[in-house]
This record gives structure tokens, sequence and C-alpha cells, in this order.
């Protein structure tokens, strides 16, 4: 069955509170042994109806192996719908400064006639007072509290490409840590590729620089892309607007508008942006002086695998290679 949500729960906001209720269900020992077991994987990432053409150093997890480390090491709840997880050059899991988190919206076109005239500050103060609404529950829901400071980069659509980007600046509790949600959004034919990414506001220029090299490999297939549409394709009640703020229009219209626990509909995605992935920032170990060694033998390299057929499996092999994987069909699609 179509996921009749997912046009709710588009966009999330990627949260690193640096709060005891972000800890790691794991120690620093167990993180290693579970990391060493990871298979990198370099090369094109197909996702569904999308590809993103890694450039040199990016590696990536597949399904199993990210939601493994979003469970186990970063201490998120499980949530299937996560694609896969990009690490920038040099890195590893335990030692990049930002990761890339992968899923796909499958909901439909969605309009980008309000792109261009979006007050991108009123959508702000309306964010900002969401979170605010909520921070109660989020506190009796055993959540720190959640204030939206400002743009970290103010959203940014390309009408030529279709793609869609912003970064939000967030507080957790009593944290003077600034955290930072950093949001991609390609736009197709009838899905949307998510990319987000979660550092702190200090690490802006690192992570807009890795994002923006992944934004410019991302497509879609042949005759897939947004300028492919055609009446009668699938479209989602989404607007760009809608997307940059984490769905709250389609949310209200919906009546979809309840408490946290009930806003939980896809582990990472909540509505509004109001909680997602927690990325432990003192998860993060020493960085190497040169590229870590490969962890599962060799990586896996240059091979288009298509995350997105890939079922994750709870039991692993001895190799560390995913159940699932397979060189993906499609690896020849046109960009």
């Amino acid at each position: 069955m179509r996921r009749a949500l997912v046009t709710v729960t588009t966009v999330v906001a990627l949260l690193a509170p640096v709060t005891a209720a972000s800890a790691s269900p794991v120690s620093a020992a167990e993180a290693q042994r579970i990391e060493s077991g990871l298979t990198y994987r370099s090369g094109t990432l197909v996702v569904h109806e999308a590809q993103i053409a890694l450039p040199t150093g990016f590696r990536y997890l597949g399904a199993t192996d990210a939601q493994l480390v979003l469970t186990k090491i970063y201490g998120n709840p499980p949530d299937t719908n996560i694609l896969a997880l990009v690490v920038p050059p040099d890195t590893n899991v335990l030692t990049a400064t930002y990761d890339v988190v992968v899923t796909y919206d499958d909901g439909g076109h969605i309009s980008d006639s309000d792109a261009a005239s979006t007050n991108w500050t009123e959508q702000l103060a309306q964010i900002k007072q969401d979170a605010s609404d909520r921070n109660d529950q989020r506190v009796r829901d055993g959540y720190p509290k959640l204030d939206v400071v400002r743009w970290a980069e103010p959203p940014r659509y390309d009408a030529t490409t279709h793609k869609l980007y912003w970064a939000k600046d967030i507080l957790f509790g009593d944290s003077p840590v600034h955290q930072m949600n950093y949001d991609v959004r390609v736009l197709g034919r009838e899905g949307v590729l998510d990319l987000s990414a979660v550092a702190t506001v200090n690490d802006l220029p690192a992570v807009r620089e890795g994002m923006q090299t992944i934004l410019q490999a991302s497509s879609f297939t042949s005759g897939r892309g947004y300028a492919d549409y055609k009446d009668g394709d699938r479209t989602s009640e989404l607007t760009i607007a809608a997307l940059v703020a984490g769905g709250a229009a389609v949310a209200v219209k919906t009546g979809l508008l309840a408490t946290i626990g009930a806003l939980l509909l896809k582990g990472k995605f909540l509505l509004l942006g109001l909680l997602a992935l927690i990325r432990p920032i003192g998860r993060r170990l020493k960085r190497r002086s040169k590229p870590p060694t490969p962890t599962s033998g060799a990586d896996d390299v240059d091979k288009a695998v298509d995350v997105s057929t890939v079922v994750p499996e709870p039991d692993r092999g001895t190799d560390g290679a995913e159940p699932g994987d397979r060189t993906d069909e499609h690896a020849g699609a046109s960009s």
C-alpha cells in the first residue's frame, strides 16, 4: 500500500540535542564494534526514481546498516523508511562532522507555484510559533523543549533544476549549543528525494559545501524528472512553503495536529519539524589524520545499488554485508 501519510511528514527537522535524553544506548566501545562491521559503498546511489552520483570520497551505507547506525549508535527509534546514510570524505559514522540521511517521498507531484511569492520571514515566524506552542507537550513526553532561532540558511528554490534547500538554527532545552538542520529536496515527476543533515551551526560551512556537492550530484532518471509531469500523474497537496514548514498546511487540513506520540508516524518523521533524528554530538570520536581503513574487507566501489528495493533484515551476516543488497539493474539510467 502506498504511504498515504507521507505527504504530511515529508519534511523533517533533523535534530541533535546535546542532552541526556539523546544519549546513545551503546558504549563507545560497542559503537566502534558496530562501526567495524558496516559496509561502506561508493559510486552511484539509486533511490526509487532518483539517483545520486556520489563524488569521489563520499561513501554511503545501505538501508540495513543506516538504520542500525541511527538506532543503535545515535539512539533513534526504528525507522524502515531510512534508505541510506551518506558520510563525507575521510570520515565514518563515528568521526563525521555531519552525515546525510536519505529517504524518498512518493506522495505525488508537488506544485512549485508558490516558491517565488512565499515570504520566508513570515514563514519563519510561524514555524517558531508552532514549535513554541508544542513545547509543553514535548516536555510531558520526555523530550527537551525546542526553540527555532532563525534561518541558518534561508530557503532557496531553483526553478530550473527544481531543487530546494534550507537550514534552521535550533536550540534544545537549556543547552547553549545551536544545532542545525540542513535539508535538501529534489523534486521529481511524482516524488521527492529527501536529504537531511544534522550538525551544529558552527559546522555550517562544511555542511553547506557537502550538501551542495551532493545536491548537484542528485537527479531523477530519464522521463521521471519534474518537467516530465503530465496530466493524470499523481499529485500531492504540499507546496514549496509546506515542504519547508514541515507539511504544516496539510497537517491542519487533515486534522493530524495531535500529541507528539500520535505524530510519530515514521520514526524520524514528525509533523511541523518538531522532533526527529537524534545525533549525539558527543558520539564523535577524534578524527583520523588519514582516511579510515575499510571495515568490511574492502569498500564496495562503483556499484549502483538501488537501496529503495533492499528489504531490511533483523539479522546480519557475519561478513557485514546487507541482506538483499544487489547490483542495480537501472545503473545505466541517464541523469
